[in-house]
């Protein structure tokens, strides 16, 4: 609402941004929906692809989390070309897990896993670790949820390293969430 006041373009930009990521943290797709609608519209009509490229991830995020696949793997990569036309480097691990998580949403577990490790070796190179956590437990889930390993009731070693590596990691940055 105060970058609605200030009549500022880029700063409520950001703001819907910004309100569309902690919407996707808490999983609640229509405001997700809504915000990256209206910072979309006012991305392009402003002439800002950084946030055009955020919100075009996102609504392709949400939109295979509710049933469009393809579609909305379509939308994500759209939103990733944009991100790399303009030569942007920043939130590309996030970008990766988000587009991750929704490979393991359709079922496509190693496809999953393989661009959570493109995301955690580009963490490694650049030192942008607030997803990490989420990064190892999604590894584990995908290595867990996966047919084509054969497992057993117990939870297997890989899986739990993952598991584990993730709450040290959350627990070491004094993460309240994920």
């Amino acid at each position: 609402e105060l970058a609605r006041a200030l009549g500022h373009p880029f700063s409520l930009a950001e703001a819907l941004i910004f309100s569309a990521v902690v919407s996707i943290c808490m999983r609640e797709y229509a405001a997700v929906r809504a915000y990256t609608d209206e910072a979309l519209a006012l991305a392009t009509t402003q002439g800002l692809p950084h946030w055009a490229a955020h919100a075009a991830l996102y609504q392709g995020w949400t939109k295979v989390m509710q049933g469009q696949g393809q579609e909305g793997l379509a939308q994500m990569q759209h939103g990733q070309a944009i991100w790399q036309d303009i030569g942007s480097a920043l939130a590309r691990p996030w970008f990766l897990t988000l587009q991750a998580e929704v490979y393991g949403h359709l079922g496509e577990y190693a496809v999953a896993r393989a661009t959570l490790t493109a995301a955690l070796h580009l963490v490694a190179a650049t030192g942008e670790r607030h997803y990490e956590s989420e990064m190892y437990r999604l590894m584990g889930m995908f290595l867990w949820q996966d047919p084509a390993a054969s497992r057993g009731p117990a939870l297997p070693a890989d899986v739990e390293q993952h598991l584990q590596r993730a709450l040290q990691i959350a627990r070491r940055q004094q993460a309240r969430s994920l």
